[in-house]
């Protein structure tokens, strides 16, 4: 019994070193309607283009790869393109982690 209370303390005690190590993933997504479909585009926003969302993130890798999934466009009939700011720890990592050349983006009709 003694012996599972020390490997749970020890795994725990692990587990908030990590959590205590965490950065902060700011990542702030700019959205471009296609025409006539601001409404349905900026519902994500409150019905703004732009907003920004703040995660943890273990590393600038980490919230990199969360920027990442941002950038699909789900309603390519609706959201004409992305941009999405990346800052860590107050670090701006890049101005733009969606490719402007993506496939799913410019496909309004």
């Amino acid at each position: 019994m003694r012996r599972m209370v020390w490997v749970a303390l020890i795994v725990g005690s692990g587990l908030v070193w990590q959590a205590a190590w965490a950065g902060t993933c700011e990542l702030t997504v700019t959205r471009t309607s296609c025409k006539g479909k601001e409404k349905e585009c900026f519902a994500k926003c409150d019905g703004k283009a732009t907003c920004t969302r703040k995660e943890d993130a273990a590393s600038a890798d980490a919230c990199l790869a969360l920027a990442a999934k941002e950038c699909p466009i789900a309603r390519p009939d609706v959201t004409k393109a992305k941009v999405v700011r990346v800052v860590f720890d107050g670090k701006e990592l890049t101005s733009n982690a969606c490719d402007p050349k993506r496939p799913d983006y410019n496909k309004c009709e």
